[in-house]
């Protein structure tokens, strides 16, 4: 017996699925047929929920899809065809989790599609035999039932599973299906009647197509964009109108540029006129620019205007050259197609430039274009080649006799080729006797590839004689501004200059092309729109640079508006770069306020501002005086600390001199006034006084309204009596007052 059971088992994989299939009840083998042959021929992953619902279609009965004719549960398919099939959780287009029917193994589908199937015992599950028909006559039967008007798309669906699938997709299967069959086209056409509920419905829910505009389409114009041959034919010899739609809704117009050639050969025997919808969306143009060389072909022969303007893309000839296509463009020009024409001042020769079509500009150069035209928001050939890196081109272009000068200061090639790091083409643009020190300074090409890094962009622009000093702040204002001093300036005159090529190449830190200016004679104070190079470097952190410029004799305390170098290092907590600037002997107690800039006015005071406490530390070492500019240190809480260091190094928390016209002007005051209690707590702590002449008898005129009643009157008590340690001391003890703080720092 076990002999026997072995001997009937299958001997090769084919024949497992030959005894799987022909195990398939009776009753089920219509549903077993359709869910593998939409498994393998379905255009995208079904749902289980999707497979299910193509059961309830019949396409031999007269409604079509019956809800009735549901399986109870999807997954019953499990067992309708069972081992052939199998679930798997994956992702749809909103990235949710679905579960997805899939073939059990690949050779399921090789089996499926092979001759065996055929020509053995399981015949009937010959699944490759007129899919696309099938797949289209399930969809347009669905699609049918919707026929009810203005149907609710809220949560269609949900309750319609397979509702999304024949909405996008049953033209495709209608197209491959009409090739051999004509049945699918007359369901075609009962769905495409534009006066039926279930052809808007249809538009409705396709998520590419919606109202209101779809009312109005044709039937015609649906079938001929759709490709479907057939149901096209049968509307044309019925007597629909070829030329209906208008200028942007014509059949002609979406048949070329979807490249269904087969309808338009159609449509133009039947009296389409090929030069409709010119105002908009002329045909000629959108099959040149989709690249249906055939189509173009057709409607030249059947007297398409070859310089037709769409509103879009312009003629047919720029359509063309901007995407590529060289058999279009040589039919084009062959046909007369003005090469100089584009509309809108675009030019062929420069989108065929712009995007590398190497070939087109030769042939566009060949028939006479323009080399020099200039389209408004671009500009040359020759500029957008360089900007592209497309050295072949802008070689044939020169050669064609291109003014390499041609783009004006903002767009010239040597800027565009400059600022994109296209060394050969810099080099070609020069050896054509290109300006190197064409345009505005901070259009410069020399300044442009020194702020980029290309150095040896750099060095060639050098070597042909660009100013390296070029930009930098007017020198007549700033010889004003010396005279009269920043504070009495204006601080836009002052820097409505622009960043020279060294200032470009320090505030990026690349210091090969620093080397390179300075050699070649940069100045190295000039100063630009945020200062000079030094201050720069400075601030952006970059060492390297900071010590070639020092070595090429910097100024190291040169003072601008916006601050020294040594300042704007502290700013930033660059130690390394402070511990240079000290070495090269940089003034740790220069006073840097201006009107335009009061605070902060020392590099310590920088420092304690900007939270830096090694940087604190290190200019306490290096000899920074602590008594200037208190107040500052006082302004919030978060100094504390760095009040704490200072008083410990010797600030003093009290104007040495009080006067009675000073208000806020020392640190307990500037504390009291900004609610820092705990800042107050401490100066008094280190021995603050408090001078009651500031306050003019009237503390609270001069402390914000929020300050607590007690402070008020702890301040007036010391400043009746400076001597009254018992005062601090009661102070500090006071828990009360230890709520206020906390009460202020919450409110804060």
């Amino acid at each position: 017996m076990l002999r026997k059971a072995l001997k009937s088992l299958p001997k090769t994989l084919d024949d497992t699925y030959v005894r799987i299939l022909c195990t398939i009840k009776a009753e089920y083998c219509s549903y077993a047929f359709k869910i593998l042959q939409w498994l393998v021929f379905s255009v995208r992953p079904l749902s289980i929920q999707e497979a299910a619902e193509i059961l309830a279609i019949d396409e031999e009965a007269e409604r079509g899809f019956d809800p009735e004719y549901r399986l109870e549960d999807p997954r019953d398919i499990l067992t309708i065809c069972s081992s052939l099939v199998t679930i798997a959780i994956a992702k749809n287009d909103h990235n949710e989790d679905y579960e997805e029917l899939r073939l059990a193994h690949y050779s399921v589908k090789e089996y499926l599609i092979s001759d065996q199937v055929s020509h053995g015992p399981a015949s009937k599950y010959d699944i490759a035999v007129e899919p696309d028909k099938s797949i289209a006559q399930i969809c347009l039967l669905y699609l049918l039932y919707f026929s009810e008007p203005s149907l609710s798309t809220y949560d269609m669906h949900a309750k319609f599973p397979l509702l999304g699938y024949a909405v996008e997709n049953w033209t495709l299967h209608a197209r491959a299906a009409e090739r051999y069959t004509k049945e699918v086209a007359l369901l075609s056409m009962e769905l495409l009647q534009s006066e039926k509920h279930a052809f808007i419905n249809w538009l409705s829910l396709h998520p590419h197509r919606h109202p209101p505009y779809v009312f109005v389409e044709a039937p015609l114009y649906n079938a001929a964009m759709e490709g479907l041959y057939q149901s096209t034919k049968i509307l044309v010899d019925t007597g629909a109108d070829v030329n209906a739609g208008g200028a942007d809704r014509a059949a002609l117009v979406e048949a070329s540029s979807r490249g269904h050639t087969a309808i338009v050969q159609l449509l133009i025997d039947a009296g389409a006129d090929v030069n409709a919808g010119e105002a908009v969306h002329a045909a000629l143009v959108e099959a040149s620019l989709y690249g249906h060389t055939a189509i173009v072909q057709l409607l030249i022969d059947a007297g398409a205007d070859v310089n037709v303007m769409g509103v879009y893309h312009g003629t047919a000839l720029l359509a063309a050259s901007l995407l590529g296509h060289y058999a279009i463009v040589e039919l084009l020009i062959d046909a007369g197609a003005d090469v100089n024409a584009g509309g809108a001042d675009r030019s062929a020769l420069v989108e065929a430039s712009s995007y590398g079509h190497t070939a087109i500009v030769q042939l566009l150069i060949d028939a006479g274009a323009d080399v020099n035209a200039d389209e408004a928001d671009r500009g040359t050939a020759l500029v957008v080649a360089s900007l592209h890196g497309h050295y072949a081109i802008v070689e044939l272009l020169i050669d064609a006799g291109a003014d390499v000068n041609a783009g004006g200061a903002d767009r010239s090639a040597l800027l565009k080729a400059s600022v994109y790091g296209h060394t050969a083409i810099v080099q070609l643009l020069i050896d054509a006797g290109v300006d190197v020190n064409a345009g505005e300074a901070d259009r410069a090409a020399l300044v442009a590839a020194s702020s980029c890094g290309h150095t040896a962009i750099v060095q060639l622009l050098i070597d042909a004689g660009a100013d390296v000093n070029t930009g930098g702040a007017d020198r007549a204002t700033l010889v004003e501004a010396s005279r009269r001093g920043h504070d009495q300036v204006d601080e836009g005159a002052i820097y409505a200059g622009t960043d020279t090529a060294l200032i470009k190449a320090t505030l990026n830190g690349h210091d090969p092309i620093v080397e390179r200016l300075l050699k070649a004679g940069a100045r190295i104070d000039t100063i630009g729109v945020r200062g000079p190079a030094l201050r720069m470097a400075a601030i952006k952190g970059h060492g390297r640079v900071v010590e070639q410029l020092l070595k090429a004799g910097a100024q190291v305390n040169m003072k601008t508006t916006y601050g020294s170098a040594i300042k704007v290092a502290a700013e930033e907590g660059h130690l390394g770069i402070l511990e240079q600037l000290l070495e090269a002997g940089a003034d740790v107690n220069a006073d840097e306020a201006t009107s335009l800039n009061a605070l902060p006015a020392t590099t310590l005071e920088a420092a304690v501002m900007n939270g830096q406490f090694q940087i604190v530390e290190r200019l306490l070492e290096a000899g920074a005086e602590v008594n200037r500019n208190t107040e500052t240190y006082s302004r919030t809480r978060q100094y504390q600390y760095y009040i704490q260091r200072l008083l410990e190094a010797g600030a003093e928390g009290s104007p040495a001199e009080p006067s009675s016209d000073v208000v806020y002007s020392d640190a307990l005051h500037m504390a009291a006034k900004v609610k820092a209690y705990d800042v107050v707590l401490l100066l008094l702590k280190w021995g603050a006084k408090v001078d009651k002449r500031s306050w003019h008898d009237d503390p609270r005129s001069k402390l914000p309204r929020s300050t607590p009643e007690r402070v008020v009157e702890r301040l007036i008590s010391l400043g009746q009596d400076d001597d009254d340690d018992d005062e601090e001391d009661e102070w500090e003890d006071d828990d009360e007052d230890d709520e206020y703080n906390a009460d202020e720092k919450e409110e804060d």
